[in-house]
């Protein structure tokens, strides 16, 4: 994370375009890895995209929140419902002009159902287990 802080204050000030360096960059966090999956290129461009990924283990999610699938769904949308909580808090705070400085999950309606934005999965190949939060 130090070298994604490193780039961002090289950049700090500089345009839009300068941020596209960090497309498609991954930067491990403390029990998490960020991937930057899209840059804005100017501030009325569709939104940047990134993904958070840990492991279950280290989001204290117990295996058995997953089997079977409607337990499953029924995590991903109570986490998306979190985020959209706490993203709305932030909301207040935000700064620049156009779609820049706006965090934005899609907000969920009165159904429970399987959700895009959050995804809790065991990925069989590499034997992990991986939570993954999606910023749209």
């Amino acid at each position: 994370m130090q070298t994604l802080k490193n780039k961002l204050l090289q950049l700090d000030k500089k345009s839009y375009k300068a941020y596209k360096d960090l497309q498609g960059t991954s930067h491990q966090g403390n029990g998490w890895l960020l991937h930057i999956d899209y840059v804005q290129g100017d501030p009325f461009a569709s939104p940047s995209r990134i993904r958070c990924v840990m492991s279950l283990r280290k989001a204290n999610i117990k295996p058995d929140w997953i089997h079977p699938t409607s337990r499953r769904t029924a995590l991903e949308d109570f986490i998306t419902r979190q985020a959209a909580s706490r993203i709305h808090l932030l909301e207040r705070n935000r700064k620049g002009t156009g779609k820049s400085g706006l965090i934005h999950i899609d907000k969920p309606g009165q159904e429970i159902l399987p959700r895009s934005a959050v995804e809790v999965d065991e990925d069989r190949h590499h034997r992990m287990r991986t939570l993954t939060i999606k910023s749209t």
